[in-house]
């Protein structure tokens, strides 16, 4: 009886489970990120401009809804707690394992989907030619790189199951150092683009001759994929700790985390550029103005769009303006921050005519 005690005395505690961090995280995340999409697809299909980067978004949106389904249900299975815990459970074991894996894949698309969707939305704002090719470079470049990681995933271990059941007979993986150099490579390429596409916009928006408070507003919603850099710098920096961790079905739930904040931070970052308006409209009612800007004709006030490029295009009655001296914009461009919700209002309007 004394030995039993001595012995239970020395046993190691187990760790508090993480999976209630992991499920209200991603819960917060997961809730953010769809609602600003749907606010987003709601005013752009009202309005009938639905367009290209507008299907990469859904079709990063669905896997993320997918994502979030596998992290509930690698909840369930006891995701978050330690291997001790599940120590007697190793089938359970094998599934999380299983379904990270599954996690992983999802990730690599979704993230590289929602830069896709940027890239297109980024295609839009300029009529110049060495813009689009360069998007273009740039879009292949993902594609590229995401088919590559793809490959690379899917040939780590040889069979591909020893990933969640290293003890079958004849298994053999790649090296965990080189797992973690390609993990680390990953996370760098996500930053770089990531950072790319959220300062582009820059190069042109100071440009444009609008009340300095506007252009701060717009700059800060065209550059919100700089947070997701930040998560992605964030991953970066824990990685080869946690890739070297005896814990692993407790200690990747941060990496699970942050690849969870990385998609769904850029969903937010890549769906608030084009609700612009409510943001504006938002900030006058709290008794911030500067953001329209009134013409009066014939005794009739009228608010003007206040994110036009030099370039005005066709006026009312058919001519247009234009200057030989300053860039062409596209003008597709301007519908993306303001004259899709102004669609809406107009089809509001029509709906009930």
């Amino acid at each position: 009886m004394a030995s039993m005690d001595a012995s239970s005395a020395h046993a190691p505690a187990i760790p508090p489970s993480r999976g209630p961090q992991l499920i209200a995280i991603s819960t917060s995340l997961f809730s953010l990120s769809t609602s600003i999409f749907g606010w987003r697809t709601y005013i752009r299909i009202r309005s009938r401009r639905l367009w290209w980067d507008d299907y990469f978004l859904i079709a990063a949106v669905s896997m993320g809804i997918t994502m979030y389904g596998l992290v509930i249900y690698t909840y369930a299975l006891g995701y978050g707690k330690s291997m001790m815990e599940l120590a007697t459970k190793p089938e359970k074991i094998a599934d999380i394992f299983k379904f990270n894996f599954a996690l992983q894949i999802i990730l690599i698309w979704a993230v590289t989907s929602t830069k896709l969707s940027a890239s297109l939305t980024l295609l839009r704002l300029r009529d110049n030619k060495y813009w689009r090719w360069f998007l273009y470079f740039l879009m292949a470049v993902l594609v590229g790189f995401a088919i590559s990681n793809l490959a690379v995933e899917l040939t780590q271990c040889r069979p591909l199951s020893t990933f969640w059941n290293p003890e079958q007979p004849g298994s053999a993986c790649r090296p965990g150092t080189v797992n973690a150099q390609v993990a680390q490579f990953n996370s760098g390429f996500f930053i770089a683009t990531d950072t790319l596409l959220s300062l582009m916009p820059l190069t042109f928006i100071y440009k444009i001759r609008r009340h300095w408070f506007e252009k701060v507003i717009v700059m800060v919603l065209m550059s919100l994929g700089l947070l997701a850099s930040s998560v992605a710098i964030i991953r970066l920096v824990v990685l080869p700790k946690i890739l070297k961790t005896k814990d692993p079905t407790r200690d990747t739930v941060t990496l699970a985390l942050l690849g969870l904040g990385e998609l769904y931070v850029g969903i937010f970052a890549v769906s608030s550029p084009a609700l612009k308006s409510s943001f504006s409209t938002i900030l006058k009612k709290l008794g911030v103005h500067g953001m329209t800007t009134k013409q009066t004709t014939g005794g009739r006030t009228a608010h003007l769009n206040t994110f036009q490029s030099d370039y005005t295009g066709p006026t009312a009655a058919g001519s247009e303006q234009s200057s030989p001296h300053r860039e062409k914009f596209h003008s597709v461009g301007s519908a993306i921050l303001h004259d899709e919700e102004a669609g809406l209002t107009n089809g509001q309007q029509n709906g009930t005519s």
